[in-house]
C-alpha cells in the first residue's frame, strides 16, 4: 500500500491533468484510514495536496481539500499541513471554492484550529474568522454547519475578542440563533458553543435576545450533549446578567426545572453553569419563591461538598440570595441546610465561607430556633 500511495503522490507532482484527478481522488479514499493517512504525510503528500487547493481543475481542487480534511484528523499531521502552508490555501478556499470544497476547508480549518493556539493564531491572521461568519448566511446546510464547527473550535479556549468584533457585523447571530432550531443535534451543539464565546459582548448580547435566542437556548437544557447543556447555560447567564427582563423570559421559558436537573449533571461544569444562571434568578423574590417551590435547595445543598470549588461557589451564592427572603431561611432549615453551611465555613475556599456566614446571618435572623441551631453547631461541631 505504500508504495501505491507513493506512486499516487508523485502523479500529483508530475503527472498529466487526467493523472492527477485520478490520484487525488485515490488519495482522497485511501485518506481515511489511520495508517495510509500517516502514510501520506511521510511520503510528502501534503506539499502537493496543497498546491492543488489553487487548481483551476475543479475536481483536483475538490479532491485535494478532502483529502486534507481526512488527513487534519490527526494532530500530527495538522502540523504538517500548518507548516506548508495549507492554512493560507484553506482560507482562500472559503472565498472561492464550491460549497462542497468550502465545507471541507472548513473542517479541516476546524481541526487544525482545534488544540493549537499557534494554529488558531494563523487562522485568524489569514482571515479566516470573518470568511467562517459568512458561511453561516450562505450555501447549504452541510457548508453552514461545517463552519459552524470551525468557529466552535477555533474559539474555544482563547481569550481575545476576534470572533466577538466580527460576528456582529458580518451578520453571524441570525443564523447561529437560528441553527437552534436544527433537527441535527450536533449543529444546535455547535450554535450554543459560538454563542457562549460571544454574549458577553453587548451588542452580540442584544442581538440574540432580539432573535429570541433565550426561548431556544432554554430548549438546549435539557439536550442530550453536555457540551451544548452547559454552553446553554453559560449563554443564558451571559444573557440574563444585570438584566431583569431576561430574568424573568427564562423563567417563563420553563428553564427552572432543567436548572435544577443540571445540578445533578455529572459534569462539574453543568452543575456550575446551572447554580450560576438560579444565582441570576433568585435576586428577585417571586423567582426564588418559584427556584424553591420547584425543590432547588436540596440538590443546591448537595453542590457544597463537591470536590469543585466553582460549584461550591456558585451554590453558595444561590443560598445567600435565598436567604434573602423568610421563605428560603425556612426551605434551606427544612432541608437540614444549617450543618452543610457551618461546615463550609472551616472548609471551603474564602467566598464560599463568607456565602455561607451571610446564609446562616440571615437564617438566624429569622428564627430564634433556628439561632440557637447555628450557636449549638458552631460551639460542638461534632
Amino acid at each position: 500500500m505504500g508504495a501505491d500511495i507513493s506512486k499516487e503522490i508523485d502523479s500529483l507532482r508530475t503527472g498529466t491533468a487526467a493523472r492527477k484527478r485520478r490520484a487525488t481522488r485515490r488519495l482522497a479514499d485511501l485518506a481515511y484510514d489511520g495508517f495510509n493517512k500517516r502514510t501520506i504525510v511521510n511520503e510528502g503528500g501534503v506539499v502537493p495536496l496543497v498546491d492543488l487547493l489553487k487548481s483551476r481543475d475543479r475536481e483536483c481542487r475538490s479532491n485535494a481539500v478532502f483529502a486534507l480534511a481526512m488527513l487534519s484528523e490527526e494532530s500530527k499531521n495538522r502540523q504538517a499541513v500548518v507548516r506548508e502552508g495549507g492554512v493560507a490555501a484553506l482560507v482562500r478556499l472559503l472565498a472561492y471554492g464550491d460549497d462542497r470544497d468550502k465545507a471541507c476547508a472548513a473542517r479541516a480549518l476546524g481541526m487544525i484550529g482545534a488544540d493549537d493556539q499557534a494554529n488558531k493564531d494563523a487562522i485568524r491572521a489569514e482571515g479566516g474568522i470573518p470568511m467562517l461568519v459568512r458561511m453561516l448566511n450562505s450555501g447549504s446546510q452541510m457548508s453552514c454547519n461545517q463552519a459552524a464547527m470551525a468557529l466552535a473550535s477555533i474559539s474555544a479556549g482563547v481569550g481575545d475578542s476576534s470572533l466577538k468584533s466580527v460576528i456582529g457585523p458580518e451578520g453571524g447571530i441570525p443564523p447561529l440563533v437560528k441553527m437552534l432550531t436544527s433537527s441535527d443535534e450536533l449543529s444546535r451543539m455547535w450554535a450554543t458553543i459560538i454563542l457562549s464565546h460571544v454574549a458577553d459582548d453587548a451588542v452580540n448580547r442584544k442581538e440574540i435576545i432580539d432573535e429570541g435566542g433565550v426561548k431556544l437556548l432554554v430548549r438546549q437544557l435539557a439536550s442530550s450533549f453536555e457540551v451544548a447543556r452547559l454552553n446553554a447555560a453559560s449563554t443564558l447567564a451571559q444573557l440574563a446578567e444585570r438584566d431583569s427582563q431576561v430574568q424573568t423570559a427564562i423563567s417563563e421559558e420553563g428553564a427552572i426545572p432543567s436548572l435544577i436537573a443540571m445540578l445533578a449533571d455529572k459534569n462539574d461544569v453543568c452543575r456550575e453553569q446551572a447554580a450560576m444562571v438560579l444565582d441570576l434568578l433568585t435576586g428577585s423574590q417571586d423567582l426564588a419563591s418559584e427556584v424553591i417551590s420547584e425543590g432547588a435547595v436540596p440538590p443546591i445543598l448537595v453542590l457544597l461538598g463537591s470536590k469543585c470549588e466553582y460549584c461550591r461557589i456558585c451554590g453558595s451564592c444561590v443560598l445567600a440570595n435565598l436567604s434573602s427572603y423568610e421563605v428560603g431561611c425556612s426551605a434551606i432549615v427544612y432541608a437540614d441546610g444549617i450543618r452543610p453551611l457551618v461546615e463550609l465555613l472551616v472548609t471551603a475556599e474564602e467566598e464560599s465561607r463568607w456565602n455561607a456566614l451571610c446564609t446562616l446571618a440571615n437564617v438566624a435572623h429569622n428564627s430564634v430556633d433556628d439561632r440557637l441551631s447555628i450557636i449549638r453547631l458552631l460551639a460542638f461541631p461534632c
